[in-house]
């Protein structure tokens, strides 16, 4: 499937994390395989093939680090990227373990929670290393 920039995702709640912190192996190499099957590949909304959820991936400018939004939170990356993850596409109880299991600095790699109240788009990374899922704006 062609990523696309210009797909609404619904209202609803996500998490926004690094996608490579909330899925076992096999199921975060199934969806590198999703998105870095294109070349080059592709950022923006995705159809996850286990949960058929829409979700928002884009890589960021400067790799792996730790990245901060508009309202202070942190976003620590391991796989130089960021996801906005609909919380059906996430494991009950991996979800409940993430901040237990962070031992990063103020849990940054424990993503944020957001309430989207109404269908929202992404614009993944531009040149100046911007990420916007809907209001959320990470400088990368």
């Amino acid at each position: 499937m062609e990523a696309t920039t210009d797909a609404g995702l619904p209202a609803g709640d996500y998490l926004i994390i690094d996608p490579c912190y909330v899925f076992d192996r096999a199921r975060w190499d199934g969806l590198v395989d999703l998105i870095y099957g294109h070349t080059p590949p592709d950022a923006g909304v995705y159809t996850d093939p286990v949960s058929g959820c829409l979700f928002a991936y884009s890589w960021t400018k400067a790799g792996d680090g730790t990245y901060i939004d508009q309202d202070g939170y942190l976003y620590g990356v391991d796989s130089g990227s960021l996801a906005c993850l609909p919380l059906a596409m996430i494991d009950a109880a991996t979800l409940a373990l993430l901040p237990i299991r962070d031992h990063s600095v103020d849990h940054a790699c424990s993503g944020r929670l957001v309430t989207f109240d109404a269908a929202w788009t992404c614009l993944p990374c531009d040149a100046q290393g911007v990420i916007r899922f809907g209001p959320i704006v990470i400088n990368t």
